[in-house]
Parts: structure tokens; sequence; C-alpha cells
């Protein structure tokens, strides 16, 4: 056996499995771990997302690139739920994969946002 293509062979199949590794779905507190101190921001329904997660339960999520509203999120099991004054509570499972976030809810749809290190718009 030649070492020479044994070596490289095996080193590629390492990779292979620190890659594979990496692009892995996280879920539950695992994945709100992922996204808790930082943003996401994408567009829902035709209109631009961005919401920001302070470790202390406060989410600010920015409205028409000018209003900000302030709600509170809890985890709840698998889920985590969302509340702001006057209205109704709205619970997602939540799916992290690399540094896109996929939001579920049973009542309210899914969509895909991409998480954004720290807190660009200042929310």
């Amino acid at each position: 056996m030649n070492l020479r293509y044994v070596i490289p062979a095996m080193l590629a199949l390492a990779l292979g499995s620190v890659a594979t590794a990496q692009a892995q779905k996280l879920t539950g507190f695992t994945a709100w771990s992922k996204i808790v101190g930082n943003t996401v921001q994408g567009t829902v329904d035709g209109k631009e997302l961005v919401e920001h997660y302070t470790s202390d339960g406060v989410v600010k999520h920015l409205e028409g690139g000018s209003k900000i509203s302030t709600g509170k999120w809890v985890l709840e099991g698998a889920n985590v739920c969302f509340t702001y004054p006057g209205g109704d509570k709205a619970c997602y499972v939540i799916e992290v994969t690399d540094d896109i976030a996929t939001f579920t809810s049973k009542s309210h749809g899914a969509f895909r946002v991409t998480i954004v290190p720290g807190n660009p718009k200042k929310l």
C-alpha cells in the first residue's frame, strides 16, 4: 500500500466530516443560543424583517426602516414564544443551519432569515 495516496485520502475524509458537522441543523435551545445577542433579517410576506434578541428576554422589531416595537421572548420547551404589547403570543419552532434561521409556527407559517452578528441596526 502506498502511503503517499492513503494519507491525503484520509485527510480529505476527515475534513469532509468536519464540514458536514458544521452544516448540521440545530434545534431548540441550541438553535436559539445561536440567535440570542444577534439580529435576524430577511423578507417575510414581501416586507423587510429585522429583529434583535437580547439575553434578558427582549426582542426589538424594526418596522418600515424607522419604527421600533419592543416585545418579550421566552423559551417554552423547543419553542420560542414572542409577545408584543397589544398582541397575542406567537410561538415558533426554530432551526438554524450555518447563518440561516427558520421559524415555523402552525398558526403563522414558516419563514427564513439570515443571522447577522451583533446589533448592526442599533435596535
